[in-house]
């Protein structure tokens, strides 16, 4: 209903005007066909797929004259002939006098409900029905207080529908309708964005002005929320391992990660007090931006490396190496903390140099992953996740960087915290979707007084724990909206891209997929707190959990009997695949082979690595031997059917494309894509090499056969275009099916960005 949307808070202008087309137009209707409804509220207004819905007419009557409600009867439903009743906040005056109520009290009742979804607030209240009545016969409207969110036109509109009397306000609901979608036009509709299908486009253009003059006056002590709907087609970057957003400390601009449809993840900034977000050249695939102190310089995860940019130009440095985008804090000090390839934290000088270890992975504590550490005020603790091996150790941890004391865990969570030196309160989440804000004591470590929720239907990387929200020192909180805990399903595509049928429900994973032997169990990865590996049964849906505590990149053994995946992030590992007996590990690997992407023809060896590819012997000592590795970062090699060919991505010309290397032997080559690719994959006949070509979205195919010289490749032909989603496929034995993993919702509005200003206001109270 539109009253539990209303319940959220106040609902962005742009939002509520489209909305409020679609009321006005049925109550038209209604109207041309002689009804009236008299019950105008907003627990009788349904937002549906389909678009707005008003219901419940059975108090709708073409009524002369009425007599008043009164303390007993205000809230009764009743239908006699001569009584007019309804909702009393959203009654005309004249059915309080018993006077004859026509259409216009259907448009009273329409200004209350639009004056309710921009302020949030209903437009008449009083603590007794007699004050309530006395408010809404002689008193004015509650101002609309969210300016200058409130254009002055649609105040104009909202108070000549609630006029007292009947001859002042609109006479039909016809020319309600018209003036709504006779919008005078905004700056923001007229200032062209600075590229086109830019994903964030809609999403601060209401944002820009209201933000910034919120904080060139005086700071009020009342929060105030809006919500702001993304362009239809555009959204933000998927930031399960990349995207983001960030504040600059100054309430200022906000640093984010966007995508249009032909091109790479790219850093974005936009001031607050401008309708343009600019790229900021250079930053192509960032991830995780964070900002400097002084609020000159952005900092953010691209290419392996940890990366600085200042804001008033210039190209991106390199600070440092830095494999995964697992977060990172710019300190008051002009040091820069970490997360090193998830198993370590460590701090390295801003300005660029050699990074500083302060906190590895213990296995005494039983970490698995170090995540978004954040320097706390002080500059001797630090803020950080960790991804555990007991269940309940997950959690945030606050350390000391000299690290004289143990880590203490201060709250078991899967997700990161951000934490607020201007209010010292923590904002966390301990189930998916809400926002949680709590105080937190530094001497000794603890979180203390009364949780307060601060907003819904936040958005986070379940997989990895990253929490999308962002806030300033002067009160300015932003957060992605969207729910990551089931968006992800395992689909059976036509060679069109067609959907054939669902394999699974509803799940949150990862990538990697495989089919066993007899085609009829897929192993696949599936993740709660953490990532493990489940074998589907293909013909009942069923699942089973394979992997222990942990595990990822799962591979069938030949004979189907074993799974082989990443368990500990360290270690190869295999289990049985009916998930009977007990786990055993292999081998570890080192950082760049904690991927299993293939396995040869014989069954002997597996293939590993995302940069440089090796092979791990399945048997005796499991060695690891590396088959390629140069310049051009190699990785997810795939055996051809036959063994004779590995397939693999290389970015030796400087962007990805798609190799043939023969094996066992390296004595031949061949380039397959020109445009671009990533994880190939063969056709079980092996007539036939598929790839991911991600500036175009598409998938693409290209025959394969053999001849005197060892293999003729044909010209490349693309498929199906699969965005948003994970760029994986598995085809089945004749090419013209695949198995893919495709996010949910996909072809549904983006969710709108969350904005709230001074939002630790009356925390203390």
């Amino acid at each position: 209903t539109l009253a539990a949307r209303i319940e959220r808070g106040p609902i962005a202008v742009d939002s509520a005007v489209a909305l409020a087309r679609q009321i006005a137009d049925a109550l038209d209707r209604a109207h041309r066909a002689g009804v009236t409804h008299r019950d105008v509220k907003p627990g009788n207004i349904m937002i549906t797929r389909d678009g707005v819905k008003v219901l419940d007419f059975g108090l709708a009557k073409a009524t002369a004259s009425a007599s008043a409600p009164d303390d007993k009867t205000m809230s009764a439903v009743l239908t006699t002939e001569g009584t007019v009743l309804g909702t009393p906040q959203y009654m005309a005056p004249e059915q309080f006098e018993g006077r004859e109520a026509d259409a216009r009290c259907d448009i009273w009742a329409f200004g209350a409900v639009l004056h309710e979804m921009v302020t949030g607030q209903k437009a008449f209240q009083g603590k007794t029905y007699s004050s309530l009545v006395g408010a809404i016969l002689s008193a004015e409207p509650a101002p609309m207080a969210v300016k200058p969110f409130t254009p002055r036109w649609l105040e104009r509109l909202v108070l000549r529908c609630l006029s007292k009397d009947p001859e002042d306000r609109y006479q039909s609901m016809r020319d309600v309708v018209l003036d709504l979608k006779g919008v005078p036009e905004e700056p923001a509709a007229r200032t062209k964005p600075s590229w086109s299908g830019w994903a964030a486009a809609g999403v601060f253009a209401a944002i820009a002005l209201a933000g910034w003059l919120w904080h060139r006056d005086a700071k009020p002590t009342t929060t105030a929320r809006q919500d702001f709907v993304v362009p239809a087609g555009t959204q933000f970057t998927d930031f399960d391992n990349s995207g983001g957003l960030a504040i600059s400390p100054d309430g200022t601009t906000l640093a984010f990660v966007a995508n249009d449809e032909k091109a790479p993840p790219q850093l974005y900034l936009r001031r607050l007090d401008s309708f343009e977000a600019k790229p900021v050249p250079g930053t192509e695939d960032a991830g995780r931006p964070f900002w400097s102190p002084d609020s000159r310089s952005v900092g953010f995860f691209a290419g392996g490396k940890l990366k600085r940019v200042d804001v008033a130009g210039g190209a991106p440095e390199d600070i440092c190496d830095a494999r995964r985008a697992r977060g990172a804090h710019w300190t008051d000090r002009g040091e820069v903390i970490f997360s090193d390839g998830a198993s370590k934290l460590s701090i390295v000088p801003a300005a660029g140099g050699k990074p500083k270890l302060i906190l590895e992975r213990s296995r005494e504590r039983g970490d698995v992953f170090l995540y978004y550490p954040q320097v706390l005020p002080g500059g001797k603790q630090f803020l950080y996740l960790s991804r555990n091996a007991r269940e309940e150790a997950h959690g945030l941890y606050v350390a000391w960087m000299d690290g004289i004391k143990p880590p203490v865990q201060i709250l078991k969570t899967g997700f990161s915290g951000f934490y607020d030196a201007a209010s010292g309160y923590l904002l966390y989440m301990q189930n998916p979707g809400t926002l949680l804000a709590k105080k937190l004591e530094l001497e000794p470590p603890r979180l203390t007084g009364e949780a307060h929720m601060i907003a819904e239907d936040v958005r986070t990387a379940v997989g990895n724990g990253y929490l999308g929200v962002t806030a300033s020192r002067n009160g300015t909180l932003s957060f992605i909206r969207g729910d990551d805990r089931l968006p992800d399903r395992l689909w059976l595509l036509d060679r069109s891209g067609a959907k054939l049928k669902p394999l699974t429900e509803p799940y949150r994973g990862g990538s990697f997929f495989s089919m066993a032997p007899d085609g009829q169990r897929l192993a696949y990865e599936r993740s709660t707190l953490g990532p493990d590996v489940y074998v589907l049964q293909m013909s009942t849906g069923a699942a089973s959990r394979v992997s222990r505590n942990f595990g990822t990149t799962p591979m069938f053994s030949l004979d189907g009997r074993y799974v082989y995946y990443i368990c500990q992030p360290e270690h190869a590992c295999r289990a049985n695949a009916d998930g009977t007996g007990d786990e055993q590990q292999l081998a570890g690997l080192p950082e760049a082979n904690r991927v299993i992407t293939s396995i040869s023809k014989d069954g002997k060896y597996l293939m590993t690595g995302s940069a440089g590819l090796s092979l791990l012997a399945t048997e005796g000592k499991h060695e690891l031997t590396p088959y390629l590795t140069t310049t051009g970062t190699e990785g997810y090699g795939v055996f051809s059917p036959d063994g004779k060919w590995v397939a693999y991505q290389s970015a030796e010309t400087g962007r990805m494309e798609i190799y043939l290397q023969s094996y066992p032997d390296k004595g031949q080559r061949l380039q397959v894509s020109s445009t671009g690719g990533t994880s190939p994959v063969w056709r079980p006949d092996g007539k036939e090499l598929f790839w991911y070509a991600g500036k175009e979205g598409m998938v693409k195919a290209v025959s394969i056969s053999p001849s005197a010289g060892g293999l003729k490749v044909g010209t490349p032909d693309g498929l199906f275009e699969l965005r948003g989603t994970r760029p994986r496929l598995l085809p089945m034995a004749d090419g013209k099916q695949f198995i893919v993993l495709l996010r949910e919702g996909d072809d549904k509005p983006a969710k709108p960005l969350g904005l709230i200003l001074n939002w630790a206001a009356g925390l203390a109270k």
